[in-house]
């Protein structure tokens, strides 16, 4: 019953870990080169601009190139960005603020 419990404790305590801040820390030796891309022409008027981004798929990061959408009411589109910590890098998605 003890190992259970225990096991339960710590199966919660990773789930709290991945869950906040909505952003990866894998982190990395080095930030990767970011790949060039042509921005294809906007399919309408109303349409924004979301830039290609890095993503973590388990075991390295993937490129995912940009598209246009339809902004989202009352939010504007914050790009995501390499941060440092210490010596190695890791990426903080882009998201939607107020």
């Amino acid at each position: 019953m003890k190992k259970m419990i225990g096991t339960l404790i710590i199966a919660l305590i990773i789930g709290l870990l991945f869950s906040c801040n909505g952003h990866y820390r894998f982190l990395i030796g080095q930030r990767p080169v970011h790949p060039s891309m042509i921005m294809p022409v906007s399919p309408g008027e109303g349409f924004i601009w979301i830039g290609g981004e890095w993503y973590f798929n388990g075991n390295t990061y993937l490129w995912r190139d940009g598209y246009w959408t339809r902004p989202r009411d009352g939010l504007r589109w914050v790009p995501g960005d390499w941060k440092r910590n210490h010596n190695e890098w890791y990426y903080k998605p882009g998201r939607w603020r107020k």
